[in-house]
């Protein structure tokens, strides 16, 4: 074996090495406002990630299909700032609303800014349509299930559903719930 000599270059504050001297220049500096940050090579520093967060919520905010509370026919809505699921009425939102969060804030946050949103229910459960494939590529290069026998299978998987599945929600970023 012919060994051979290789070079790297060190970020002087944490201490990373790069093979690049133009990498080890931008290691712990902010890409955004050229801050200097000792954050183990980040790309943004703590206050651009925030204002890089706030600009994606009010993109996705922004984005979505606005609703009025008093027209959404759900009653479960999301509220992203507190990452909890609360009834969907406007006394329930504010009152697990934790001001402690914005304790010099008067008024309190608009629904965009604690980004209030749908829901979309689930049921999780088994899927005939992946119990099927599996069964597929666990066969042999021809295997075929019959008719009679994928019948079967999407009906006990759907009687299983109806007795055993378990409802859930996640939250619906298409659907921003605007106060009124």
């Amino acid at each position: 074996m012919n060994p051979s000599k290789v070079s790297s270059w060190r970020c002087s504050c944490c201490g990373r090495t790069y093979f690049e001297k133009s990498t080890a220049e931008r290691c712990c500096v902010c890409q955004r406002c050229g801050k200097k940050e000792t954050k183990n090579g980040l790309v943004e520093c703590i206050d651009c990630q925030i204002i890089a967060s706030e600009e994606r919520e009010l993109k996705r905010w922004d984005g979505a299909r606005k609703v009025r509370l008093s027209d959404y026919d759900d009653d479960i809505v999301y509220v992203e700032s507190m990452e909890r699921y609360v009834d969907a009425d406007h006394d329930m939102i504010w009152e697990a609303f934790d001001d402690s969060q914005y304790p010099e804030r008067i008024p309190l946050p608009s629904y965009r800014e604690l980004g209030v949103y749908g829901i979309e229910r689930m049921t999780l459960g088994i899927d005939a349509n992946m119990v099927y494939e599996q069964v597929c590529e666990e066969s042999y290069d021809d295997y075929s299930m019959s008719d009679e026998a994928s019948r079967a299978l999407y009906d006990m998987c759907s009687e299983w559903n109806e007795r055993f599945g378990e409802s859930m929600y996640v939250p619906d970023y298409k659907t921003a719930i605007a106060e009124g």
